[in-house]
C-alpha cells in the first residue's frame, strides 16, 4: 500500500548483495533457481499482447495533465504525478492517475499509516502479501528493499514456504498471517491463534496498520492482473518493474488451480448466529467499538468525530461494527479511506447504478458472504431484480443491457481461480469500451475496496446480526428465517 516502487531489480546482483548483507546471519546454500517461475520469465520478455502499450507495458496509457480538464483533477494530478515516472513501467501508482483524486487519497492514506508500522516490518509486510497473492512482479520489485532489511535467510522462508520457528516473533507473525490471509479462496475468518499473534506483538492499531499494507497489496495486485502489467525487461531498466534476466531472483510456480468455497449458506449461517469466545457481542467481532475517549490527540479526536458522528454514520446505531468501525481505531485512517471510496464512486463518471452492480459482483464473486447480504436492498433498488438474479446464481447476463454485461463478465473474469492470471483482453476491453478509462479505472478500484473490506472482515471475524429485530440496510442484518439463495 506504501508507494514501494523506487528500487532497481536490474542495477545489483542478488549475490553481491548476500555477500554484504548475510555477515551477521548463517550462511545459506545459494537459492533455488531451478526451473521454478520460468515460465512467468518468459511471458515478460515475449512479445507484447496488441492491447499492451510498449510505453507503459500496460494496458493503460500514461496520463498526462492535458487529460485533465476538471480543476480538482488538475490539482490532484500536479500533486500526485510528481514521483510516479518509472521509465516503461506504469505500475498501480500511475494506473491510479486515470483517476487524480482517488490516486492523491491513496497516497495520503498510506503516508498516514507509516508511523504505526517499522519500516523494516513493512517491507517484510510487502514482500510476503506479494509471495502469498502469487504476484511474482510485485514480489520482484519488494524483493531488494526487503533483502536489505530482513535477510535472504527469510526471504527464502517466505518463497519456499518454509517453517517460520526460530525467526523473531514479529517476524512469524506477519508471516503466518500473510499466509492465512492470503490463502484461497481467501474467505475464512483469520484463526484466533494467528490474530492472537498479531496483537500480542503488535497491538490492536499496529495489527490494523499492516493489515491495511496487506490490502495495499490486493489492490495492486488487482489493477495489475486487470492491466496486464509487465515487466521492463530493457537492459538500460532503472527504477521500479526492472526485471535483470541475467540475474533473475528466485520464484516459484503458481497454481493452475484452487479450492473455492465448498460450504453451503446453510451451513455458513448458521455459523454467524454461534459467537467464539473471542468475539465481542457489541460488535460481532475480534474489538470492541472505539471511543473518542480512546485517543489523546486533537488529530485524531477531530478525524473520529468525523466519521462517527457523521449524519448517517450507522457507528451510532448498529451492533455491527463493519470495515468503517475497524478501520476507527485509526481514525484519520478511517477519513482516507471513506474519502478514498467517495472519490472513486463520483469522480470516475460511472452512474451509481453500475457502482452498485459491481459491488454487488464484486462481493458476490470475491465470497463475501456478509457484504453481498449488506448490498442486496440498495442493489435491487439500483439495477432491479433480474440483474440481481444473474449475479446470485451466475446466470447467463445477455439479456442485461451491455453495461452491466461488461461488469459481470469482467468481475467473474477477475475473480476466477487461482487469481493469479490476467484479466482476459475481451473482458478487459468490454469494460474500457463501455466506460471509457476512467470509469474502468473508479469500477477497478470499487472492486479492489471490497477486496480491502473482506479482508477486515476476515481478520476480525465480523459475525452478522442475526437478531429477529435487526433492520436496516448496511447494518450487518441476516434474517435467518428468509436466508438469501445459497451458492
Amino acid at each position: 500500500m506504501r508507494k514501494p516502487y523506487t528500487v532497481s531489480l536490474a542495477a545489483t546482483s542478488v549475490m553481491v548483495l548476500v555477500a554484504g548483507l548475510c555477515l551477521e546471519q548463517p550462511l545459506l546454500a545459494a537459492p533455488q533457481r531451478g526451473a521454478a517461475g520460468t515460465e512467468w520469465v518468459a511471458a515478460q520478455q515475449s512479445k507484447l499482447p496488441p492491447d499492451v502499450h510498449p510505453d507503459t507495458l500496460s494496458r493503460a496509457t500514461k496520463p498526462k495533465a492535458s487529460d485533465f480538464t476538471d480543476p480538482d483533477d488538475q490539482k490532484s494530478f500536479a500533486k500526485t504525478s510528481k514521483g510516479n515516472a518509472h521509465g516503461n513501467w506504469l505500475g498501480p501508482s500511475g494506473t491510479r492517475l486515470q483517476v487524480p483524486p482517488y490516486a492523491e487519497n491513496y497516497e495520503a492514506m498510506t503516508r498516514d499509516l507509516d508511523k504505526y508500522i517499522d519500516p523494516k516490518l513493512a517491507e517484510l509486510v510487502d514482500v510476503v502479501s506479494a509471495r502469498e497473492a502469487g504476484n511474482q512482479a510485485l514480489y520482484l520489485d519488494h524483493y531488494q528493499a526487503a533483502l536489505k532489511t530482513n535477510g535472504l535467510a527469510v526471504l527464502e522462508i517466505i518463497r519456499l514456504r518454509k517453517p517460520t520457528k526460530g525467526l523473531d516473533p514479529k517476524q512469524t507473525a506477519i508471516i503466518e498471517y500473510a499466509r492465512e490471509m492470503f490463502k484461497p479462496p481467501m474467505v475464512a475468518p483469520i484463526s484466533a491463534k494467528v490474530y492472537g499473534d498479531m496483537e500480542a506483538n503488535f497491538g490492536k492499531q499496529g495489527t490494523l496498520a499492516i493489515t491495511a499494507l496487506m490490502m495495499g497489496i490486493q489492490a495492486d495486485n488487482v489493477i495489475m492482473r486487470a492491466y496486464d502489467q509487465r515487466m521492463d525487461t530493457s537492459a538500460g531498466c532503472t527504477g521500479s518493474g526492472c526485471l535483470n534476466l541475467k540475474d533473475v531472483p528466485p520464484l516459484w510456480n503458481n497454481p493452475k488451480t484452487a479450492e473455492g468455497d465448498t460450504q453451503t449458506e446453510i451451513q455458513w449461517a448458521k455459523g454467524q448466529a454461534i459467537l467464539p469466545p473471542s468475539i465481542f457481542p457489541e460488535t460481532l467481532c475480534r474489538i470492541p467499538r472505539v471511543k473518542e475517549s480512546d485517543f489523546t490527540t486533537d488529530e485524531d479526536k477531530e478525524a473520529f468525530d468525523k466519521v462517527n458522528n457523521a449524519p448517517g454514520s450507522k457507528q451510532l446505531v448498529s451492533r455491527w461494527l463493519g470495515p468503517t468501525g475497524m478501520r476507527l481505531q485509526i481514525p484519520v485512517y478511517a477519513v482516507k479511506a471513506n474519502a478514498q471510496n467517495k472519490a472513486f464512486r463520483t469522480k470516475s463518471g460511472v452512474d451509481t447504478k453500475y457502482m452498485e452492480l459491481a459491488a454487488g459482483v464484486a462481493t458476490r464473486e470475491n465470497g463475501s458472504r456478509e457484504q453481498y447480504i449488506d448490498h442486496i436492498e440498495d442493489g435491487i433498488k439500483a439495477y432491479g431484480e433480474q440483474a440481481q438474479e444473474v449475479i446470485q446464481h451466475r446466470k447467463d447476463p445477455a439479456a442485461l443491457d451491455a453495461k452491466e454485461i461488461a461488469i459481470i463478465e469482467f468481475a467473474r473474469d477477475l475473480y476466477k481461480m487461482p487469481r493469479t492470471d490476467p484479466v482476459s483482453s475481451q473482458a478487459f476491453a468490454n469494460l474500457e469500451k463501455n466506460f471509457g478509462p476512467r470509469g474502468a479505472m473508479g469500477i477497478i478500484a470499487l472492486m479492489a475496496y471490497y477486496d480491502g473490506n473482506l479482508m477486515l472482515i476476515r481478520t476480525y471475524d465480523q459475525h452478522m446480526d442475526t437478531r429477529p429485530n435487526c433492520s436496516g440496510s448496511h447494518m450487518g442484518c441476516m434474517d435467518m428465517n428468509h436466508l438469501p439463495p445459497a451458492w
